[in-house]
């Protein structure tokens, strides 16, 4: 919505403002300000903070929203282990479920299938075995994946590998796996 107020001609923005992409939180950061949340409540993350963070990657509302879900399944005066942190990604990920299958179904079948080949792939999106697992060709996951960039949807890395922009999306289509949908 924002790009088109302001890069459409017609749009009465056109022209007043330049994009600027915000990027993803350090993990230093997020640690520190989920660390001091749950002090403040008499809560510790423990030993999960490294998994909430490797889960999260920089997104922050999805950093926030497994920090809540990790709250909530902390005991009280607790430190949260591995059966909590069990419970907050599961929970986290009952949450958003619903929008994700809505978001699926949005896409066009080349770029579920793209989605679905860069999951399988570990970031690599033109790995051939990917590809044909999902049955596209290079030439159609080009045109995906830039969709998919336009939308804001993918990302590309400073070493130009194409990354997920929301990690739990990212889950949910790895664990679906050829038969997302």
């Amino acid at each position: 919505m924002m790009r088109e107020l302001f890069e459409r001609r017609a749009r009465p923005m056109y022209g007043q403002a330049l994009p600027e992409r915000l990027g993803r939180l350090r993990d230093a950061d997020v640690a520190e300000y989920i660390h001091d949340r749950f002090e403040r409540t008499g809560k510790r993350a423990g030993e999960t903070l490294p998994a909430l963070l490797g889960v999260a990657q920089g997104h922050p509302q999805r950093a926030m929203l497994l920090a809540h879900h990790l709250w909530q399944a902390t005991p009280r005066r607790g430190s949260a282990d591995q059966g909590a942190w069990e419970r907050a990604i599961q929970a986290s990920e009952a949450e958003v479920r619903d929008e994700l299958r809505a978001y699926w179904r949005g896409l066009q079948t080349n770029d579920q299938r793209a989605l679905r080949a860069l999951s399988a792939a570990n970031g690599k999106p033109y790995r051939l075995q990917a590809l044909t697992n999902v049955d596209l060709k290079k030439s159609s996951a080009t045109h995906a994946y830039e969709r998919l960039l336009d939308r804001g949807d993918l990302e590309r890395t400073a070493e130009e590998e194409l990354i997920f922009v929301d990690p739990l999306l990212e889950r949910w289509v790895h664990r679906q796996g050829t038969s997302a949908g």
